[in-house]
């Protein structure tokens, strides 16, 4: 679907690429449910498209509960469609999104927060679970042993793991 962007460049062909995305994930639980007796309680979705179809039609169709773990509003996603009549129907994914599933989680309790401003979701309804390093979970060890033991060179090393995209700044790493 994607490749349509050559005919119409536009990030709405991700939305409907998505969707498609989203309609089989729906036909597989549904399949699963009627013809293998086979029942999911939860949906963990981490995509704004897929957690909108998702959240409207697998409880209905599945009897699964979805939980979105959100990381912005699509409506200000760097990423998203900047058709000027597109605007209203990001407004509704994201109000459908937050409202719809069963809970939510955030990376950050920030987001959270902001959630709670927006009047959303009140701050006792959206966990937190932040995806990044905790150096108190793991058994600390000696810096230098370890450099030493994977061979890395006694410098600061810069690693990113993560998509590219423009709008995140990997290339300020190199500064």
């Amino acid at each position: 679907i994607g490749r349509l962007s050559r005919l119409y460049r536009s990030t709405l062909w991700y939305y409907a690429e998505r969707s498609a995305y989203a309609w089989l994930v729906l036909a597989t639980l549904l399949w699963l449910r009627l013809a293998r007796r086979r029942c999911f309680d939860v949906i963990y979705v981490r995509e704004v498209i897929c957690a909108l179809w998702l959240s409207l039609l697998a409880p209905r169709l599945t009897g699964a509960r979805v939980v979105y773990e959100v990381h912005d509003l699509e409506s200000r996603n760097p990423s998203r469609a900047k058709e000027r009549w597109v605007q209203p129907l990001l407004h509704l994914i994201d109000r459908l999104t937050l409202m719809r599933p069963a809970a939510l989680t955030s990376l950050t309790g920030a987001f959270r927060d902001l959630l709670a401003w927006l009047g959303v979701r009140s701050r006792c309804e959206v966990a937190v679970l932040p995806d990044a390093y905790d150096e108190t979970i793991y058994t600390p060890q000696d810096r230098d042993a370890a450099r030493r033991a994977l061979g890395l060179p006694d410098e600061p090393i810069i690693v990113y793991a993560g998509l590219t995209f423009a709008y995140r700044g990997v290339d300020l790493l190199l500064d």
